[in-house]
């Protein structure tokens, strides 16, 4: 009896374990269709998205992206100018390459942002993630003002370049959602606000820097900046539902042989000039790419909307890599002005492809912002290291005209592989 009465707690716990195991491969089965029904569910959404083309609404999100990026990309761009000033009045005792640091962070904060900027835009839409980054932007443009150390102007210059990230990279991921068909044309309208930004404001530059000094001529600069961007902020709309919070990294996309994209950044411009005593069109060689950059991000959009992305993509590649081989023998205003035109050219038309090539591939369109995000943070590296390893290619030669030889040689190969 005894022997019976210990047996029967054991029974009742071997069928109690029993129908859990058996509840745990019911709540299996019954679990697999509901996973099957969750996917089915998103890839009906996905197949459901459309994309208007065209519409007020959408042209109007186009200039507001323009806007934006003018404030944006467009003082990155100009990194130049101030550099130039910078060797010449605060920090004339650095290097060549200690210089080019300074720029080189503000680029690698601008693109590697693009990693958490990404995602947290299709989770929460443009307004959120732009507002913000438009104040951070403009304080960052005041701390510059202010610098007069050189670790002072390499830490504002790279907080420019974070609070640039959002700036930049949703009014791309914006603009992608309202095209496809036109989605070339509209991403190099969108774009080509940064090289126009990039003419204004070194120019501003040039000609407030003798008249009110450094810290005035930015300051200015910096409000002039602001109610661009608040007007960019206004006009710029997402249009598709957000997706659930998730990872930084899609790793879907980089297994894909046609996602990455890299770009190595080059040196400063200006001091080419001086150096075949080009005059008063040294300051404004600058002005000169980006305005051929504006033209050349528009005109390949539209090309692009009927070759392919990627076919107009490796041709700017190519050609941009032949231009730095042709500034060899450049040594003349003319010469190093037209090789100033076809740099900015094929560099904006690379850079206005990049949005379009990202999106023409992107499995769900609502993790639009976190593919563009990951393809600039991976090209952020060579931003960083690219203008330094030419500034002390440059510094290493004895001559200054050979040590330019040496680093556009250097260039030319970076960007032909």
């Amino acid at each position: 009896m005894q022997a019976q009465r210990e047996a029967l707690p054991r029974c009742e716990s071997e069928r109690s374990e029993a129908e859990d195991q058996e509840k745990t491969v019911l709540d299996g089965v019954q679990g697999a269709p509901a996973v099957e029904d969750r996917e089915r569910e998103e890839l009906d959404a996905i197949a459901q998205i459309t994309y208007p083309n065209g519409g007020w609404r959408a042209w109007v999100t186009v200039v507001g992206a323009g806007l934006l990026i003018s404030g944006s990309l467009g003082i990155i761009m100009s990194a130049g100018q101030f550099l130039s000033y910078y060797g010449s009045h605060q920090l004339a005792h650095r290097s060549s390459s200690d210089i080019q640091w300074i720029g080189s962070f503000g680029s690698f904060g601008m693109s590697f942002g693009g990693v958490f900027v990404g995602p947290i835009f299709d989770t929460y839409g443009a307004t959120k993630v732009v507002m913000p980054a438009s104040i951070v932007l403009t304080f960052a443009l005041f701390m510059i003002s202010l610098g007069s150390e050189y670790y002072q102007f390499i830490l504002a210059h790279f907080l420019l370049g974070l609070a640039s990230s959002p700036v930049f990279v949703v009014p791309l991921s914006v603009t992608a959602q309202w095209f496809s068909t036109k989605r070339g044309t509209a991403a190099g309208l969108a774009i080509s606000g940064g090289s126009w930004g990039a003419v204004i404001w070194p120019v501003i530059l040039a000609q407030l820097f003798p008249k009110v000094g450094f810290g005035w001529a930015v300051r200015i600069v910096a409000f002039i900046i602001l109610g661009i961007l608040a007007l960019g902020c206004l006009l710029t709309r997402s249009r598709l539902p957000p997706k659930p919070p998730g990872s930084l990294f899609d790793m879907e996309a980089f297994k894909r042989k046609d996602y990455i994209f890299t770009y190595y950044g080059m040196f400063i411009v200006q001091d080419y000039g001086k150096l075949y005593n080009v005059g008063s069109v040294a300051p404004y060689l600058l002005a000169i790419i980006n305005a051929g950059s504006g033209v050349g991000r528009i005109v390949a959009g539209m090309i692009a909307d009927k070759t392919g992305s990627y076919n107009g993509i490796a041709f700017s590649a190519f050609a941009f890599s032949m231009v730095f081989f042709g500034w060899v023998g450049a040594n003349s205003t003319a010469s190093i002005t037209i090789i100033a035109v076809l740099y900015g050219v094929f560099t904006g038309s690379f850079f206005s492809l990049q949005t379009p090539c990202v999106a023409s591939i992107v499995t769900d369109p609502r993790k639009t912002g976190t593919w563009i995000g990951g393809v600039f943070t991976v090209q952020s590296f060579g931003s960083l290291v690219g203008p330094p390893i030419s500034g002390a290619i440059y510094g290493a030669i004895s001559s200054r005209a050979d040590g330019y030889v040496h680093a556009l040689v250097f260039n030319g190969v970076m960007a032909f592989s």
